[in-house]
């Protein structure tokens, strides 16, 4: 069995280190990705609860209590 050449050990330090790097990006990006569609999920909720807001704070204008200021912001 002939030895490695220094080259060819180089070379497979290299690629070894490109895998780890590949990797590392993988899992982060995974992870961020997940927490991006996180917020979005919860932004697009908070769009179709809020929607209907105006007419809902139109009646709510009429009345008195804490929440016709919340629903009023949230059309705005």
């Amino acid at each position: 069995m002939t030895p490695w050449r220094d080259a060819d050990t180089a070379l497979l330090e290299q690629i070894y280190e490109l895998q780890c790097l590949s990797r590392m990006n993988a899992i982060y990006y995974e992870r961020r990705l997940s927490r991006v569609q996180f917020l979005n999920t919860t932004l697009e909720i908070f769009i179709a609860l809020t929607a209907s807001g105006s007419g809902l704070a139109t009646v709510l204008q009429e009345q008195q209590g804490p929440y016709r200021y919340i629903w009023t912001g949230l059309a705005l």
